[in-house]
Order: C-alpha cells, then structure tokens, then sequence
C-alpha cells in the first residue's frame, strides 16, 4: 500500500483533458468580468455627482448624531430646570407658612428669614423657566402661544423697569435719616434728614434715606420675581394653581388658630414673646401681626381661598386623589373646621374695616358660586353621609352652622366693643385717614415729586415736613399712610405708579377674562379655585384702600403668588382637564401637555368629559 502510494507521487503530471481546459477558461471569464465590473464601479464612485452624494450621506448621518447628542443635552437640562422648578415651589411654600408666623415678617431680624426663602424661591422658580418655543403656524394653538409671549413680554418688562426704578432712587439718594432720641422735638420735627454731600447725581431725582429705601426694596424686587417666578411654575404645572391656594388657606388658619388663643388667654405680647411687646400697640394687636387691620386683611384673603376647598369638598362630580378620595368626610370636615376657625377670627382680631369685608368676602363667593353650591348641596347626601339620605346631611350642616354662630356670639363682646368705642370718638381713626390722604396730596404737589417720585421708603421720613401744612396737626409718627395707593404715588411718583398699577391691573383683568370668557376651558376644581384667587385679590385691594397691606413682607409675598396665578392664567387654558373613557376610568387630556401611556391615551377620542367645564357653577 506504501508502495503504490510512492509511485502515485513520483508519476510524472498528466496531461490536461479537454474538460479542465474548459473550466479553466470558463473561470478565467468569470474573473474578467469580475474586474471590469469592479473597474466600473470605481468610476463610477470616482464621478463627481456620487463623490457629492457619498459625501452627503455622510454628512446627514454626522448630523443625526449630533442631532441625537443635541436631545440628550436639552432633555438633561429640561430635568435639571424641572428639579428647580419642584425645589423653587416647595421654598415658596414654606415661605408661605413662616412668613406670617414670624411675628408678621416686619420686625427687625424677624424678616429676614421670609426674605431669603422668597429670593431663593424667586431665583429657582426663574432658572428652572424651561422655553417653550414652538415651530411657525396658524392655527389656534400657535396664536395662542404668540399671545401668552406677547403677554410674557409686557410682563417682563413691566417688572424689569419698576426694578430699575427702585435701585435708581436708592442709589442716588440725597440725604440721611436721624431717627434718634436726642433729635426728638414735640414742637417741630421729631427727627432730622442731613442732605449728603456726595450724592451721585444732584440734578436728578433720589430718595430720601438709602437705609429706608433699602429696606423697601429688599422685600419688594424678590415680591417683583415672584410674580414672573409663580407664573412660570403654574404654567408648568397648572395643579400648583389649588396647591398655592391651599398653602395660603391653612397658613391663614394657622394664624387665626393663634390669635383666638391669645385672646383667650389674655395675653399682652405678640406670641407671648416679651420682647415683642410694643408699648400702646399691645391692646390691639391680633396673633402675629401688630395691627389688626393687617390680620384681618391676611385673613380674609385666606377665607377666600379656603371657601373653595370646602365647596370642591361637596362636589361629586370631580376626579380625586389622595387624601380626598380616601376620607372624603374627614377632609370636608377638616376644612370647614379651618373656614370656620378664621370666620370666628376676624371676628376676635378687633378691626372694624375686617369684619366688614369678611362678611362681603362669604355673601361675594355665594353670589359667585351660587349654582355650585346648591348642585353639591343636592349632591353631598348620597355621596358623603353613610345613610345616604338628605336629613343627615341636613342635620350636619344645621349642626356646622349652630357651632358656627354660637363662636361667633362668643366673641360678640369684642365686636361690639370695637363699633361702640369708634362711635364715641367719632370715628377718629377714619378722620386721621382722610387728613393723612390731605397730607401726601401736599407731598405730590411739592416741587420735589416727580416722575420718579421722592423714592421707596421715603413717605416715612418725609411726612412730618408736610404734615404742619394742613389746618389740623397729625399727631404721632406715621410708618405707613393707611393708604397703599396714596402712599406709592408718593414714593415712586407717576411713572412707578403706573407700571405697579399696569401690572397688578393687568393680571386681575386676565384672571377676570378667563372666568367670563373661557369658562369652559378649566376643570372644575381649578375654575373654583380661580374665583378664589380673583376674590381674594379683590379684597386684598379694598383692604389697601385704608390699610398698608402692601408694606408688609409677608402679606407682600401672598399677593406676589396670587398676582403671579393670574398672570398664568390664560397659559393653562385647556390644560389639565380629566376625562373619564368608556371604562369610566379617569386620564388627563391630551391639551395638557402630557402624553398618554399605553391604550388609555389612544381612547381619548370619543370620550365624554367629566371635569371640563361644561356646565360650570
């Protein structure tokens, strides 16, 4: 076997057979062909048109990546402003609650904290801002868009000039203000302004006092961010509208819970702190606050905004979660026991324009909402009561309303008191009003008002100069004019007026368009909410008529958010309404801005809405 195998090797090569010579040339074409083609094919790539196509391809793909990349980035920003947003909102929260609980926010070191929070949750709310640019279009949602940033812009610039206002006039201002003992004369002034050599700009306006207007602005231009901030976030977030209202009803109660027990223990002193104690101004202080005017003017606006939650409490026919949808009786009753608790409050608190306007406050939302509470007045026995029968109900909310007037009966002394004691002197306290009003026209008609005004902070020590000008002297010294409107005329002239004037009056009216005109475009739950907000505005400028809610930190900053709510208002137009589907399961409509999940989103159409605002009360 070896052997053959060795001859087989040392065999001298065969000639080929015709067969192998076919093949041979056969596969000899094949490649011929095969390098023609590839010849042709590399021309072909060589040509210029598929040089530039080539290149093209590429250069799409490149921009797909960085396109891609270019995503990435926004979304992790967008998530970054979002955190800043949700921080910015719970700041402003808290802010909410300390503001009035720190004995007001306008004592000394006492303000400070509120005015930090507010600055710090002004500045996260305004970073965590995210665009909203939308794509060219006519339709609707692209015209309401221009009109929200034409809106956006008007705002801007309102609060931006106002800003610079302010900053100017402290940094030019004319003179220092001695407020010290040994500068007190009974006769003549009680203090003395020396005119400062070195005033930046002599010629142009300034105010009086750099520390007094700097005391104004350091609550005012975050109150200014505020507005801007507030807005933004509700936009975003448009459940934030009843979140804020709800902040400020409790933190209302809170402080009306505190005054009732200082009047029943008889205390002297704001929070029973001694070192709080103002001399005269102890007899008519109320919980925080020194003046009772000023409490109940933070009350009523919580009432306001607490009347809605007790009336969204009552409906049936709204989409709830949390808490609510868990305990419905535990949740109405626990909000009527805080509406309650601040009725009997501004009751106690003492101040006659209070009482007032806290009974124009509850006729004003029945009136507004008439129609809302007798359908959840017919609706609360079959979903509240375990009975289900209407006398249950009948029984408890006759049952609410004795509680309610026997407190109030109980604090009746102090009420009474209140209008004897200003009946006896004549209405004193409305006479020094009016002659304090006939004062700062004196102080307008001077020669040294002008558009700018005599600065923020100046009214303070400027007022004994002007007050010897009328027939009957003011005695006392005068903090604030008990007249807000009066007293910006004064100190930030015409100009600032207007501008302050533009953009409270401008978000009042789109809140009060918004609840004439486009009802039926906010859920139901909101849409209350809204007239909340609008009431509570409302009574918080009649209180300013007499009052100096404006000048105090903490009541400044519960304006800001309202006045920031209204401004977003016509932004949050359709957004968050909840539908139910066939299944009577509830989802967010589509118009709010968030995708559906799942099949659920793809059954929206054909739905039948449940919580837009058809047929609103």
């Amino acid at each position: 076997m070896g052997l053959s195998i060795l001859n087989l090797i040392d065999l001298p090569p065969a000639k080929p057979s015709l067969l192998c010579i076919y093949n041979a040339g056969k596969i000899a074409g094949v490649q011929s062909d095969t390098s023609d083609g590839e010849q042709h094919r590399q021309t072909r790539r060589k040509s210029p048109s598929r040089l530039a196509d080539h290149q093209t391809g590429d250069s799409s793909s490149k921009n797909l990546g960085n396109r891609s990349k270019k995503h990435q980035s926004m979304g992790a920003i967008a998530s970054g402003q979002s955190a800043l947003q949700i921080i910015g909102g719970l700041l402003l929260i808290v802010a909410i609650f300390i503001g009035p609980l720190l004995a007001g926010s306008y004592y000394g070191s006492w303000r400070w904290p509120l005015v930090l929070i507010s600055s710090i949750a002004a500045l996260l709310l305004i970073l965590g801002t995210q665009s909203n640019r939308s794509g060219p279009g006519s339709g609707p949602g692209q015209q309401k868009q221009r009109q929200s940033n034409h809106g956006a812009r008007f705002l801007i610039g309102l609060l931006a000039l106002t800003i610079l206002q302010g900053l100017w006039m402290w940094f030019n201002a004319w003179g220092v203000f001695y407020n010290s003992p040994e500068f007190y004369d009974v006769a003549s002034v009680p203090w003395r302004i020396d005119t400062l050599a070195d005033q930046p700009f002599p010629s142009l306006p300034g105010t009086a006092d750099k520390a007094e207007s700097y005391d104004r602005l350091s609550y005012i231009i975050p109150c200014l961010a505020l507005i801007w901030g507030v807005r933004q976030l509700v936009i975003a977030r448009p459940s934030w509208c009843q979140h804020l209202a709800k902040s400020i009803f409790w933190s209302g109660a809170i402080i009306a819970l505190v005054g009732i027990l200082q009047r029943a223990s008889g205390t002297s002193s704001i929070l029973w702190l001694d070192q709080l104690e103002q001399g005269l101004l102890t007899k008519h202080f109320f919980a925080t606050y020194r003046s009772p005017g000023i409490a109940t003017c933070f009350l009523n606006v919580a009432l306001a905004l607490g009347l809605p939650s007790v009336l969204n409490a009552l409906r049936s026919d709204l989409d709830t979660r949390g808490f609510r949808a868990h305990y419905p009786m535990a949740y109405l009753l626990v909000t009527i026991s805080g509406v309650i608790i601040i009725i009997c409050a501004v009751i106690t608190a003492g101040s006659k324009a209070g009482m007032a306007f806290g009974v124009i406050t509850v006729i004003l939302f029945s009136l507004l909402n008439r129609h809302a509470i007798g359908k959840a007045f017919r609706e609360s026995s079959t979903q509240l009561f375990f009975g289900n029968k209407p006398i249950e109900r009948n029984i408890f909310i006759g049952a609410i309303i004795c509680i309610t007037v026997f407190l109030i009966l109980t604090f009746a002394g102090i009420m009474s008191e209140r209008w004897s004691g200003a009946h006896k002197l004549n209405y004193s306290s409305l006479t020094g009003r009016l002659q304090a009003n006939e004062v700062m026209l004196k102080m307008v008609a001077d020669d040294g008002w002008g558009a700018l005004g005599m600065g923020p902070g100046s009214f303070y020590p400027l007022f004994p100069y002007y007050s010897g000008q009328i027939n009957s002297l003011i005695t006392g010294v005068w903090v604030y004019a008990h007249n807000d409107y009066m007293q910006t005329l004064v100190e930030w002239g015409w100009f600032g007026f207007v501008l302050l004037a533009a953009c409270i009056g401008g978000g009042f009216l789109l809140l009060a368009r918004e609840l004439f005109f486009h009802r039926t475009e906010h859920s139901k739950s909101r849409f209350i909410h809204m007239r909340g907000y609008l009431l509570a505005m409302f009574v918080f400028l009649v209180h300013a008529l007499i009052e100096f809610p404006f000048q105090i930190e903490s009541l400044a900053v519960v304006f800001a958010v309202m006045l920031g709510v209204a401004w977003a208002s016509p932004a949050i137009r359709g957004r968050d309404i909840r539908k139910k589907d066939r299944y009577g399961r509830t989802r967010r409509s589509r118009r709010s801005g968030r995708n559906g999940r799942g099949r659920s989103s793809r059954r929206s159409q054909g739905s039948e809405s449940s919580d837009s605002a058809q047929g609103h009360d």
